[in-house]
């Protein structure tokens, strides 16, 4: 990913980012019967589900995240990923 040439991502997002069709169009046969009619269509869903965050965090605990394992998630990921486009103020971790 040329956008992010010298940085430290951290990414734990799974999402399909081709246009809707991309797969259809460019899929080996082959693999079509292993793809499900949900990943291919373009079915309006509510995206992460009703309420997304309370899920996520609710699975951090069960895992036993730290405090620290989050801050390093929600806040220091951003960051790293800003660098010099993040004002000054806004650079240090917590």
């Amino acid at each position: 990913m040329p956008y992010a040439s010298g940085r430290v991502i951290h990414d734990a997002d799974a999402h399909i980012m081709e246009v809707p069709g991309f797969l259809e169009e460019h899929l080996e046969a082959k693999y079509r019967a292993q793809v499900t009619d949900a990943v291919l269509s373009d079915y309006p869903y509510v995206e992460g589900g009703r309420n997304p965050i309370k899920r996520f965090e609710a699975s951090m605990e069960a895992a036993g995240t730290s405090e620290s394992q989050k801050q390093r998630f929600y806040c220091d990921n951003f960051i790293d990923l800003m660098g010099a486009g993040l004002a000054p103020e806004l650079r240090a971790a917590a």
